[in-house]
């Protein structure tokens, strides 16, 4: 057995926890090959891929699997060694490019219009022992095309493929039905050159297709990267997109709920879009998605959109969960949102940075459309407008609570319509309009506008904020005053009239945009009392996460951590890594270096990676010191202890570290950074 196949026996018994083996091993030589019975082996393969598979005997036992070995750096087509395309695999049939010697995968390049692999839809392909690998499918309308008859399950994986220059899709993943599934895994390959990567597309009630997309390259697409329709009636229709690379394509995803859509549902994590020419992910709405529709720890850099959500909705309920995500330098708006028709739409962010945009954040719900809108901790920084938000339907409501809007060319916050907007807990600093409010009910309470042309234009009732500059009417305002931001943080130094300056019995966010809870205390001996803007200041000081984790191949995700709950002149602050590790194959990085900066949010930050070769990470702080190079344990993990001086000029400062970590004795990936880490040194 091939350690190729004793690595494979060794992944599919830790996920099915029964016996699983390959039988046996065959190969093809679309040139050296005869197509004669009893051939198969490498001193005689046979010549062609649709002859082999009618040579091997069937498997009956659903943990066996044989292997096809196919040679590379050759074509295999009707015209080069006859092999009539489209490939029919059989069931569990592992099919296998081999370019040892040479480094060529081998070719497969059907007819125009044709298909190089169409799964039959009355067999069921299980994941593992059905995979295709080191495949290059070239050239037709599809590379691999899949659907179903009713009772069967299509769950191939198809792995380190190339697709590249046919005339619809890379893939497509067609309908299914109740008792029946379409749920393939693509994994680690590359899709070029076409219309679309993956379409997927339903129309059949009771439709289950749920496809897997992890770690994949998508580049040179003219649609979309990954394109869902769904028109099934009461199914589950959707996907998982996790840790896949979304580069200079027309489109990243595109997600289609049309008429008859009752349950759209799909999840994107930890992914780079990088130079999309109109949105990194599009919801294009008619009936409503399922709740589980999220966008988490993905990366929206130079596309027209970032993330848009427009639609002319039916009767139903929508919701979009978008949280600790980046969008830098989006032509238009990092997230749109545009909403007509009927319904009720819920959308919370948290966590997000919006900065380089037109518009961070713009939110239109036309009358009809009940908006549920709840931003926390969202930040908006040097973008032309900060956030527009604009409701117009009661019930709706709209609130923004622990944001950092700031540096914003034209306005910071632009509230509009008549549906009742809460804005809590804010800075607004440094914009040319702080606040533009044409709103009918409007509130802001809790926060500070600094360094605006103008703080406040229109009538909003404001309460318990400060003003830099000018004043405003309102119980609790502190008018012509000072917040003392340190910028370019835009947090409260140790001697801001804003600290504990809040009101208690006001209802306020659980915490400040770091997480810090929102009562803190701030002063010696004092008590925990509310300040004023997004930053709560913590006498005692506080290190938080910050920005997203890079991500490599195999799930390698390093995070960086601290076990301090405080940070104070004197005391020891330890700097953690975690994940450096192929969880798999249980292979850690060989080492980690730390830098460490003094500040974040700079104008050239975030900076993508991809041209140090680091896909997928990006640089969150200055760095003005590499602290030094340290190992990794086998568990993946790495920790610096740092000596804060005992001087109180340290107090109130701001310290940034972020790891990377140097993947290259695992695979030949290259360094993989972590999130960020930022650091305010108390007393």
């Amino acid at each position: 057995m091939s350690l190729r196949n004793a690595l494979s026996l060794t992944l599919l018994a830790s996920v099915s926890f029964v016996p699983a083996q390959n039988l046996a091993d065959y190969y093809v030589n679309g040139i050296t090959g005869r197509d004669v019975p009893g051939g198969g082996s490498p001193s005689m393969p046979w010549k062609t891929i649709t002859y082999a598979i009618t040579q091997i005997p069937p498997i009956i036992q659903p943990t066996e699997w044989n292997t096809l070995y196919v040679e590379g750096d050759q074509v295999y087509s009707a015209s080069t060694n006859g092999d009539a395309l489209p490939i029919r695999p059989a069931y569990n049939l592992w099919i296998e490019g081999s370019f040892v010697g040479h480094g060529r995968m081998p070719i497969l390049r059907p007819a125009a219009g044709g298909i190089s692999v169409l799964y039959d839809p009355a067999i069921v392909y299980q994941r593992n022992p059905s995979t295709l690998r080191y495949l290059v499918f070239e050239g037709g309308a599809y590379g691999v095309s899949m659907g179903n008859s009713a009772g069967q399950r299509h769950r191939p994986r198809i792995q380190d493929c190339t697709f590249r220059g046919q005339s619809q899709a890379g893939a497509r993943v067609t309908d299914a039905g109740p008792s029946r599934g379409n749920d393939p895994r693509f994994f680690q390959s590359l899709f070029t050159d076409a219309p679309r990567g993956i379409e997927i597309a339903t129309t059949t009630s009771g439709a289950v297709v749920f496809p897997d997309v992890e770690e994949c390259t998508f580049t040179g697409l003219r649609d979309a990267a990954i394109h869902l329709d769904d028109n099934s009636t009461g199914g589950n229709v959707g996907g998982l997109f996790r840790s896949n690379w979304f580069r200079s394509c027309a489109r990243g995803v595109h997600v289609r709920a049309g008429a008859s859509a009752t349950t759209t549902n799909f999840e994107v994590y930890s992914c780079s879009f990088t130079d999309i020419a109109n949105e990194g992910v599009f919801f294009d709405l008619v009936r409503p998605p399922d709740p589980a529709a999220r966008i988490e720890m993905c990366s929206f850099l130079r596309c027209g959109h970032g993330v848009a959500l427009v639609g002319a909705l039916a009767a139903g309920s929508y919701s979009l969960h978008m949280h600790n995500n980046v969008a830098s330098a989006c032509r238009n708006n990092g997230l749109h949102v545009d909403l007509s028709g009927v319904g009720t739409c819920s959308i919370d962010t948290a966590d997000n940075l919006f900065e380089r945009c037109n518009v961070g954040v713009s939110l239109l719900a036309r009358s009809g459309v009940q908006l549920n809108f709840q931003s926390v901790r969202d930040r908006a920084l040097r973008n032309n407008t900060g956030m527009r938000l604009q409701g117009s339907s009661l019930p709706s409501s709209i609130t923004v609570q622990s944001a950092m809007i700031c540096g914003n060319t034209a306005r910071g916050l632009t509230l509009l319509g008549s549906a009742p907007i809460l804005a809590q807990s804010l800075t607004v600093a440094d914009n040319a309009t702080g606040v533009d409010s044409g709103a009918t009910a409007a509130t802001l309470t809790h926060c500070i506008l600094d360094g605006n042309a103008i703080n406040v234009t229109g009538s909003p009732t404001i309460t318990y904020s400060s003003f830099q500059g000018s004043s405003y009417p309102g119980v609790g305002n502190l008018n012509f005053t000072d917040p003392q931001l340190i910028r370019p943080l835009y947090k409260l130094s140790l001697g801001s009239l804003c600290i504990d300056r809040g009101n208690l019995s006001t209802p306020l966010p659980a915490t400040d945009y770091e997480g810090d809870p929102r009562a803190s205390v701030s002063r010696p001996n004092g008590s925990a009392l509310p300040d004023l803007g997004a930053d709560e200041y913590m006498q005692r000081g506080s290190a938080h996460k910050y920005g997203l984790r890079g991500f490599g191949y195999y799930n390698f995700f390093p995070e960086i951590s601290s076990s301090n709950t405080q940070v104070v002149i004197g005391s020891t602050l330890n700097v953690d890594l975690s994940g450096a590790i192929l969880p798999v194959f249980g292979v850690p990085a060989r080492d980690a270096f730390l830098s460490l900066g003094l500040r974040d949010d700079s104008a050239g930050l975030p900076f993508d990676l991809t041209v140090v070769g680091a896909p997928g990470s990006l640089l969150w702080n200055e760095v003005n010191l590499v602290v030094g190079l340290f190992p990794v344990t086998p568990q993946g993990t790495a920790s610096v202890p740092l000596g804060i001086p005992p001087l109180t000029l340290f107090v109130g400062q701001t310290l940034t570290f972020q790891w990377f970590a140097n993947q290259r004795s695992a695979n030949p990936f290259g360094p993989v950074a972590s999130d960020g880490l930022r650091v305010t040194i108390g007393q």
